[in-house]
């Protein structure tokens, strides 16, 4: 049996999948931290991944020699210089001795939603913002991914922040007053506004602040005209960020537009916003949704590259 790895890294967990190679079928999967590398260090991004790695690895009964490559798709993983440092901290942490690809999560959450083909567009919206459009050519198309420092727009961070902003404003006098505060008061676990600070302040973790973003959710499911505002801005930054990346695309026919991250699962009223809105300023885009997850896009991607270097090294 031979085995390929993909690993989906983010800022929130770390997710590991083993596929059979001639057959893709799964073989294990297993989680672990957060292994973005630009928020915990890059000790502690290698060490969530290759304890997850092993993990899988325990749990399928595969022997390390039974892998034929593996590919990590990590947030983060920007710049060609990172993705240097990255493969080369994770092939000398894991011993590999077999074919390595480090991608940014989005071309492998790409992967996940076209099964292994790299042609359209992906937009993720998670704990941050960032929207990849891949050519045919290879060629790459980023926007967002700048991180929370730069004000990417629609992602969980963006949208928790602006819901603690809000509360801040109610409680002032600067603001209307609205459902937010004792929602995230309730969230949080404080029983008055002001408690929030600590809260706020005592990690500077994207992912804490993230977390508040289901909570404004709600609230303008529920009706509250401040959370509504700040979701409906949120849509449109997103669109307005996936437009920008088809626009520099030039695709010249339909292409899918993939939605991934946790605020754009396919079951959430977030999510349809989006896609609705989507589909009409991108009239050619076929807006769906993953057919497969993150990290079994990693694999599926090192499948492709063993089977197109298989294929080059026959001609």
């Amino acid at each position: 049996m031979t085995v390929v790895v993909g690993v989906d890294g983010g800022a929130t967990k770390t997710v590991c999948v083993l596929l059979e190679i001639h057959t893709r079928k799964e073989l294990a999967r297993s989680a672990g931290p957060a292994s973005n590398w630009n928020s915990v260090g890059l000790e502690r991004a290698v060490q969530a991944i290759a304890d997850t790695v092993h993990e899988a690895l325990l749990r399928s009964g595969t022997s390390e020699e039974a892998l034929a490559g593996a590919c990590f798709g990590l947030a983060g993983a920007d710049r060609p210089q990172d993705k240097k440092q990255l493969e080369h901290a994770l092939t000398a942490r894991l011993r590999l001795k077999v074919p390595v690809l480090v991608q940014n999560d989005a071309v492998t959450a790409l992967s996940g939603g076209t099964l292994g083909h790299l042609s359209g567009v992906i937009l993720i919206a998670g704990t941050g913002t960032i929207v990849t459009g891949l050519l045919p050519d290879g060629s790459e198309v980023r926007v967002c991914g700048w991180g929370p420092t730069f004000l990417d727009g629609g992602c969980g961070f963006d949208i928790g922040q602006k819901g603690l902003a809000a509360v801040a404003r109610a409680v002032d006098g600067r603001g209307s007053e609205t459902t937010l505060t004792a929602a995230i008061d309730a969230y949080v676990g404080v029983q008055h506004p002001q408690d929030l600070l600590g809260w706020a302040y005592a990690e500077q973790d994207w992912a804490r602040i993230a977390s508040l973003a289901p909570t404004v959710l709600a609230c303008a499911q529920g009706g509250d005209t401040v959370a509504a505002s700040i979701v409906t801005q949120a849509c449109e930054d997103l669109v307005a960020a996936a437009t920008a990346a088809v626009d520099k695309c030039k695709f010249e026919g339909a292409f899918p537009l993939v939605l991934s991250g946790g605020l754009l699962q396919a079951d959430g009223i977030f999510a349809r916003q989006c896609r609705q809105a989507l589909q009409a300023r991108i009239p050619l885009a076929n807006v769906v949704w993953p057919q497969a997850d993150a990290a079994t896009g990693a694999a599926l991607l090192m499948c492709n590259h063993l089977q197109s270097m298989n294929n080059s090294a026959a001609a």
